[in-house]
């Protein structure tokens, strides 16, 4: 017995799974399930009644009874069969058969027979399987239904051998009785689902609050293992980096104070100095930006200003870095360069900065040209910066702006030029892409809005 409730079971849960319908969902799941078994049920049970309810009326010659329980005990073996119909219509066949089932049966047999039962039958499975209204609109139904009934019976329209001598009186005691239960029932069955319905839809919201809840948990341990990693490595990186232009400080300085160095390497030692110096205040400036970028203090000063202001200050500071087999220029247009911007003039210099230092870092000859070009985007200037250096591989160019990479670890340099950049870029309201040919150098283009947040220019 056990072993074949469980393969019906299992036959339902593949009807409901082929269907989309999982334990998960709450409320359809189990008011789908509880439809399946009661189909079952009633198969089960319609059988057991039909084949003597079916000998009964052929030999009492009631073919009207006989048509339809065929109707009703073969619409239960092809919704039991097939599963494709939708579970709403099947629903809705079965209250109208039972319905019209009733009102045969009470016509022809009276209140003696079972039409009542059907009819109690019809506003039950109404409230269960569809909704409160349509509870409410079964009972309206049935008190509608014994009311004409009555009013049958007492203008004799007419002619039945169960009714002969049934007086009025009498059917408004057995319809009071009817209805007053069949609404108790009905009206308690439907209050009763639509609060299962509230319970498991709450309970199922919480469940998925609690796993929405726990999944950001965990994203937020992997986000926090993450930057603990990053952090590890970071402070490894910078430590290093750091390390790199200070022993060149220390050695330098040591040289010249033990010592009385020519005039030339004096000049020569004084320039390493330096030059060691701007790359560890580039370290230190990107360590600090960085810090901010995590911690979420990113502001904008800004201000109105010339483009021109921007790059002739950048070609007097970064002089020094090119060498001698790389040059290095400006470009754009008069009307461009001594156009007016409105946004932060330290972050853009930061930008241009980072691109053109990581530009001359991975060129050994040609030359690293920046400047501004017209943007196809309305009220949006194009900036750019080119090198004739090594060129990125495609496979590493979605990665380049990522905190901490490197195309070459062998370089100089914490790996967060790029991505301090691009995420300043962004909250100036721009974006930053890239073109590159290995071998042949790099590009990258950023564009910024003319004025940001619309402020209007002076």
């Amino acid at each position: 017995m056990i072993s074949i409730f469980k393969k019906i079971n299992d036959r339902n849960e593949a009807v409901l799974k082929k269907k989309g319908i999982t334990e998960d969902q709450g409320f359809p799941y189990l008011k789908e399930k509880l439809f399946l078994v009661s189909i079952e049920a009633l198969l089960v049970i319609g059988t057991l009644a039909y084949i003597p309810s079916l000998i009964l009326a052929v030999v009492e010659n009631q073919i009207l009874i006989v048509v339809m329980d065929s109707i009703v005990m073969g619409s239960f073996i092809f919704f039991a069969l097939f599963g494709k119909i939708p579970s709403i219509v099947k629903m809705k066949v079965i209250c109208v058969l039972l319905y019209v089932l009733g009102v045969i049966l009470l016509y022809i047999n009276g209140p003696q027979g079972t039409g009542l039962i059907y009819l109690m039958g019809f506003s039950l499975v109404s409230s269960t399987f569809l909704n409160f209204r349509s509870s409410i609109i079964s009972l309206t139904v049935n008190l509608l239904t014994i009311i004409v009934f009555g009013i049958a019976l007492r203008l004799q329209l007419y002619d039945s051998p169960f009714f002969t001598g049934y007086s009025l009186q009498r059917w408004i005691i057995v319809g009071f009785n009817f209805m007053a239960i069949n609404i108790i029932m009905g009206v308690a069955v439907a209050y009763f689902v639509l609060l299962l319905k509230r319970s498991l839809s709450a309970e199922q919201e919480l469940k998925i609050k609690l796993r929405k809840k726990s999944e950001r948990l965990i994203e937020a341990k992997i986000r926090a293992e993450e930057s603990d990693q990053l952090k590890s490595s970071f402070l490894a990186n910078v430590s290093h980096e750091f390390r790199t232009p200070m022993n060149s400080i220390m050695g330098f300085t040591e040289i010249m104070i033990h010592t009385d160095p020519e005039k030339e390497k004096r000049m020569r030692y004084l320039n390493n100095i330096h030059k060691s110096s701007e790359q560890l205040l580039q370290i230190i400036h990107n360590t600090i930006e960085y810090s901010k970028i995590e911690l979420g203090t990113i502001e904008l000063n800004l201000s109105t200003f010339q483009l021109d202001e921007v790059f002739d200050t950048l070609y007097e500071q970064l002089l020094h870095n090119k060498t001698n087999a790389v040059g290095y220029r400006y470009v754009g247009s008069d009307e461009l360069l001594s156009s007016k911007i409105y946004s932060d003039k330290e972050k853009l210099f930061q930008v241009f900065t980072n691109l053109i230092l990581n530009a001359f870092k991975f060129t050994n000859e040609g030359e690293v040209v920046f400047g501004v070009e017209e943007s196809a985007h309305d009220n949006f200037y194009q900036f750019f910066v080119k090198d004739t250096g090594i060129g990125i591989r495609k496979e590493k160019q979605k990665d380049i702006f990522t905190r901490f990479h490197k195309e070459d670890d062998f370089k100089a340099g914490t790996g967060l030029g790029l991505s301090i950049s691009a995420t300043l870029i962004m909250h100036m309201g721009g974006r930053i892409w890239l073109e590159s040919e290995p071998g042949k150098g790099t590009i990258f283009y950023f564009i910024i809005p003319v004025v940001f947040k619309k402020r209007i220019l002076d």
